[in-house]
């Protein structure tokens, strides 16, 4: 059955990751014009097997935050991609915020965001 997986395995990742598909419509798809059919289980360990996958960990997004961090200090722009598909601006930011790396009064003051005035001043 490897070899069949295997000569499915650019239509899968076409369906799975281009064409944003769920599992469950890959499995309808290929089983519909492919003649391939499989069990859940078996394409979810195929698919983890080839790597495919649609989203990140936390600690891929935690490095993803620091290196987006360090190209914005150097004022470079940054652009996100995931499986060669562009992440929008507005979910790296969320993503990266959320496990990124924060001080503890980032962490401290975030629920305050909007509710809270305060200024730093030099030391005296």
């Amino acid at each position: 059955m490897a070899s069949t997986w295997e000569s499915h395995k650019e239509t899968i990742r076409g369906l799975y990751l281009v064409q944003n598909k769920s599992q469950k419509q890959v499995m309808a798809e290929m089983a519909k014009h492919h003649n391939f059919s499989a069990t859940a289980a078996q394409y979810e360990r195929q698919l983890k097997s080839w790597r495919f996958r649609k989203n990140l960990t936390a600690k891929e997004w935690a490095c993803v935050a620091r290196r987006v961090e360090k190209r914005k200090s150097e004022g470079r722009a940054s652009k996100v991609f995931v499986n060669g598909k562009h992440v929008p601006e507005e979910k790296v930011r969320k993503k990266t915020s959320k496990y990124g790396f924060q001080t503890r009064w980032e962490k401290e003051t975030a629920r305050f965001r909007g509710q809270l005035t305060y200024h730093l001043s030099p030391k005296a």
